[in-house]
């Protein structure tokens, strides 16, 4: 039988390239399918409360990114990705039956009884998957400090929700140490999203400003490499289906099941190594 015609069975899936998909496959042993990675913010954390699950010492602080690269790097050798990196689109056609488009145009299907929906924007079929109109968003915004790039602040907060936070940190594009590039995270609504007053052009002129106030430099000069928004989908009434809307936190999940007992495994590689080999700055 050729591949593109095998039919994949599966109890349950879980749909999301996110921190608290992988936390939820990996905890309850489900499958995880994305059709993209989706790594948490540089900066956010969470709290290790119950050392035996990760290896790390009680009521540890991590950074999200550092799980999400661990979680995502064992899932895969343990088999636990279907379809690996490569899936590019993921379709529900009837009630349990996906069909899956993977990079080189094949079509995959497989069968479930229950899907676990992290990623809403990641997957179509569904009734629906509504953008809530009525809160607020987070907006990144990436920058390249051309000018003004040398100086001791590493964190700035503010009580307008627009350039909510700042963070500065070493460049990459630079191989002096002190040259610092910046990210901000903003919470905006849908329409002040769409609205041009809170432009990628105005969010750069209001942080040059903001910049000005406190750091001492001839000039200040940015430019804007990138916006990432992660908008917030509403949670549906599921009760007659059998998909399941999830809205969970990472550190929801690792609450919830803080109190669970894993048994002991013999790892191909060890989940958590002491060091910190993360690639992404830390």
């Amino acid at each position: 039988m050729r591949l593109e015609r095998h039919l994949y069975n599966h109890k349950d899936l879980v749909v999301g390239g996110c921190l608290s998909s992988l936390l939820f496959s990996y905890y309850n042993k489900l499958p995880l399918l994305f059709t993209e990675p989706n790594p948490p913010f540089l900066f956010d954390e969470v709290v290790i409360k119950n050392p035996s699950h990760f290896g790390f010492q009680n009521r540890v602080k991590i950074p999200q990114i550092y799980l999400w690269e661990k979680l995502m790097f064992y899932q895969s050798l343990q088999g636990m990705v279907f379809g690996s990196d490569l899936i590019r689109s993921i379709r529900i056609e009837d009630q349990n039956l996906l069909k899956l488009t993977t990079e080189f145009s094949k079509m995959v299907k497989t069968t479930f009884e229950k899907l676990y929906v992290f990623d809403q924007e990641q997957i179509s079929g569904l009734i629906s998957s509504p953008i809530l109109d009525n809160v607020k968003h987070t907006v990144i915004d990436w920058y390249n400090v051309r000018h003004g790039s040398k100086h001791d602040k590493i964190y700035l907060s503010y009580d307008d929700d627009h350039i909510k936070e700042v963070w500065f940190y070493k460049s990459k594009r630079s191989s002096y140490q002190d040259r610092k590039d910046c990210v901000t995270r903003s919470f905006l609504t849908r329409e002040e999203i769409l609205s041009d007053e809170y432009s990628e052009t105005i969010s750069r002129i209001k942080l040059r400003r903001l910049m000005k106030e406190v750091i001492e430099a001839k000039s200040i000069e940015l430019e804007h490499a990138g916006r990432e928004i992660k908008y917030q989908y509403s949670l549906q009434d599921t009760e007659d289906t059998n998909v399941v809307y999830k809205l969970d936190k990472p550190q929801q999940i690792l609450d919830s099941y803080q109190e669970l007992i894993l048994e002991p495994k013999k790892y191909y590689v060890e989940l958590f190594s002491s060091g910190r080999d993360s690639a992404s700055s830390f």
